[in-house]
């Protein structure tokens, strides 16, 4: 039951780029009370700040500044304050790089993959994550392994996709914890270990993650790498489910209709569960339903 590696190397693949170099400028403002013609727009506080700070970072940026060159780049690949210009955000990302800038790595690598400001390239694109990974930004370990472990720009590799992945989890990234869980309970790449791979969904599931919460509720729910807790697997069965997991809502509607592990039978609180992963799609969730409003006496409605 428990899921399989579903995600693309890119589904969600964006992360907040990096953050804009904030300035705040005592603008002398007193004086121009009242200063301007008819006719003329007057300029806003917000947008003059913007395009002082805009006119300071590229200077800065000409001049050798590294984090100067990542905000014009972030400027420029976003469109804030003016025009959107890959090609630009790339120069600027280059210039970046030349300064060690693991920031620039990462988001080249993006550029690359998605084919941003150049044809895409992912195999380039794999180069720039690894030069970001190895600098220990922990976005680029994880995607890199997803890579590694598709063959996206490299020649598939489990073993290496589990390394970078372990990367991430020493630093308690929670996607790579979860993949090196998977790894470690298909034995992908490394020895296959069902405590191992619960371990690092507890890591992952404590972080909020649905998808570690679902898989370790199965661990618990079948004692497999933990000692069987059937109270333990249904409080994570929640905990995903209120997230929107439809197997996690699927298994609490079983668990409600046939009263598991000495859990009162509540068809409502069944069908509720049943409901919400039927509108996801369930087709298990479905079939249950329709049993129920087969039956009489419950007051389930079509």
């Amino acid at each position: 039951m428990l899921n399989n590696r579903v995600d693309t190397v890119w589904s969600g693949f964006f992360r907040r780029w990096l953050p804009v170099v904030l300035l705040v400028f005592g603008l002398g403002l007193s004086g121009m009370a009242g200063a301007t013609r008819m006719g003329e727009k007057t300029p806003t506080v917000d947008a003059m700040r913007q395009e002082t700070t805009a006119a300071i970072m590229a200077k800065a940026a000409e001049e050798g500044d590294t984090a100067a060159q990542l905000w014009l780049a972030d400027m420029y690949f976003t469109g804030k304050g003016g025009s959107q210009n890959f090609a630009k955000a790339r120069e600027w990302y280059l210039k970046a790089a030349e300064g060690k800038a693991r920031d620039a790595y990462y988001n080249l690598g993006v550029m690359y993959i998605l084919g941003r400001g150049v044809e895409k390239d992912a195999k380039a694109g794999a180069v720039w994550l690894e030069k970001a990974a190895l600098e220990g930004d922990v976005e680029a370990q994880y995607y890199l392994g997803q890579m590694y472990f598709n063959g996206e720009g490299v020649t598939p590799d489990a073993k290496a996709a589990a390394r970078w992945w372990d990367m991430g989890a020493a630093r308690n990234e929670k996607k790579s914890l979860y993949n090196l869980g998977l790894s470690y309970y298909h034995g992908d790449g490394v020895k296959k270990s069902d405590s191992r791979a619960a371990a690092l969904w507890r890591q992952a599931a404590d972080q909020g993650m649905r998808e570690a919460q679902y898989n370790l509720a199965i661990m618990y729910d079948e004692g497999r790498g933990v000692e069987k807790d059937a109270e333990r697997a249904r409080a994570l069965f929640h905990r995903a489910a209120e997230q929107g997991h439809p197997l996690a809502q699927v298994a609490l509607g079983w668990i409600y209709e046939t009263g598991r592990d000495g859990v009162p039978v509540d068809i409502a609180e069944a069908v509720k569960w049943y409901m919400r992963a039927e509108g996801q799609g369930m087709k298990e969730a479905s079939e249950r339903l329709r049993v129920l409003r087969g039956m009489t006496g419950f007051g389930v409605a079509e």
